[in-house]
């Protein structure tokens, strides 16, 4: 198979918006290539410096373009770790020497879409509805009326479709619930890190310390 970047990733994870996973990746980027990389964390809790965007949206582009590898011409990836909401097969086959993970978010499913739309649409939208019209989950081909109760429903089943569909491929399943405890995600840290490098724990603690800080909303329901 022709090399497409030029660095394969070799650890993916696979996650619904809200899951934590620009936090995850971050936390690993800063135990596998940068310990001095300083997380930042806006006040609403998400990861301001995500480290892999640019490859996220490539993924996106690969599904929507029909698993088309062209999707990642020219992508210079600089680090082993990136992550994706888009999984499918296709990816799996195009990088097979990466470890793909996804988190699991079922348990706690209402509590991260209440706190995601809290957080992720309606600072940026004056309704869910709004937002639903320009969203790729929005499956409808003309502009009806759907209530905010409707289209709550319609986020829930889609994102219980790609936990269902991740589980399908047999990739790797990570508790969303274990990302918030510092011991178990220490712990699954160096499990997916696998000695990879000596793991920083004075640099891992104040991380996660601080990403806490600023989601006592979720750590409260949860």
């Amino acid at each position: 198979m022709t090399k497409l970047l030029s660095l394969n990733p070799e650890i993916c994870i696979v996650f619904n918006s809200g899951a934590a996973g620009d936090f995850l990746v971050a936390l690993l980027y800063q135990q596998l290539h940068d310990n001095d990389f300083q997380l930042s964390i806006d006040g609403s809790g998400k990861v301001e410096n995500q480290i892999t965007n640019d490859f996220k949206k490539r993924c996106q582009d690969y599904y929507n373009f029909k698993f088309d590898a062209i999707s990642f011409d020219q992508l210079n990836l600089n680090s082993i770790v990136c992550n994706t909401h888009y999984c499918h097969q296709e990816l799996l086959n195009l990088f097979p020497d990466c470890k793909f993970y996804y988190i699991d978010d079922t348990e706690y499913l209402d509590v991260i879409l209440d706190l995601y739309i809290k957080k992720r649409i309606h600072p940026y939208y004056d309704s869910l509805e709004t937002w639903f019209l320009t969203n790729p989950i929005n499956k409808f081909k003309k502009n009806i009326y759907l209530t905010e109760n409707q289209v709550e429903k319609i986020m829930k089943l889609d994102w219980q479709k790609n936990t269902n569909s991740w589980k399908k491929l047999g990739i790797e399943s990570i508790s969303f619930g274990d990302i918030l405890d510092r011991q178990l995600c220490k712990n699954l840290l160096k499990y997916i890190i696998n000695d990879r490098v000596k793991f920083n724990l004075d640099r891992f603690n104040y991380s996660h310390d601080l990403w806490i800080r600023h989601n006592k909303k979720i750590i409260k329901h949860i």
